[in-house]
């Protein structure tokens, strides 16, 4: 679905992307570079994909920049993890309050 809007992500799919980080990363993947992968910095298209133990980070072949999913986004420097920000953004699409959530954890 290139230069498409997404579709709507129904609750039942939600929560099973919330149940995995690298679910969480795939998705915000495909809503923030739905053009495909292409360096942060210099906007190249030919890159490496390095997978480390507990994540993918990518690296251009021509300014040799190391990103990830998050670089450029909200969550780049966050160490929340990915699914409980999406799990609050998802209850504030619904209409929940900021308030409640301060003290709960996921």
């Amino acid at each position: 679905m290139r230069n498409k809007e997404l579709p709507p992500i129904g609750l039942y799919a939600y929560r099973r992307i919330l149940s995995s980080e690298r679910l969480c990363h795939a998705l915000l993947w495909r809503i923030g570079r739905p053009q495909g992968i292409r360096c942060p910095r210099c906007h190249y298209s030919w890159i490496c994909r390095m997978a480390e133990a507990d994540r993918v980070e990518y690296r251009c072949r021509r300014c040799r920049c190391h990103f990830s999913e998050t670089t450029g986004s909200i969550f780049a420097k966050t160490r929340t993890p990915l699914a409980k920000w999406l799990l609050a953004i998802g209850l504030f699409k619904i209409g929940n309050a900021a308030r409640p959530l301060a003290g709960r954890s996921v």
